[in-house]
């Protein structure tokens, strides 16, 4: 058998109360300035994204959001995420939502940090070799 070290910077959140007592917390100690938050439009619509980035805006920092999260997120739209991610200079990740705001956040820090295609690193491709964003 083959040994290998796994390492994994995504931390989940979940649960009543956690956005006011952990969110802002684990987003300063980032030191990061500018976040972008993956996630669906029907949370949008729903008034909760609105809440999460008022209180980070609150504390000083900027927040991108990024909406157009489908389910199962398609190789294009994890492309696109990243170019957003880029040109908005954004250094943290944050998704907001079930698994597909997750999956898709962690494939654009992917692409942030690498110049590939997203389907490149996927089934025994290039290795992912960089440090991701948090």
């Amino acid at each position: 058998m083959i040994s290998f070290n796994f390492s994994n910077t995504t931390k989940i959140l979940f649960g009543s109360g956690k956005l006011n007592n952990f969110l802002l917390k684990e987003v300063k100690k980032s030191s990061s300035s500018r976040v972008f938050l993956a996630t669906d439009p029907g949370l949008v619509e729903a008034g909760l994204i609105e809440s999460v980035t008022n209180l980070i805006e609150d504390h000083g920092l900027k927040v991108h959001v990024y909406s157009d999260v489908k389910a199962n997120p398609s190789s294009d739209s994890i492309m696109k995420g990243a170019s957003v991610f880029k040109e908005n200079n954004c250094d943290l990740l944050l998704a907001i939502g079930g698994g597909s705001p997750i999956d898709f956040a962690k494939a654009v820090g992917v692409v942030a940090s690498h110049q590939d295609h997203v389907l490149n690193y996927v089934h025994g491709g290039d290795p992912i070799e960089q440090k991701l964003p948090l």
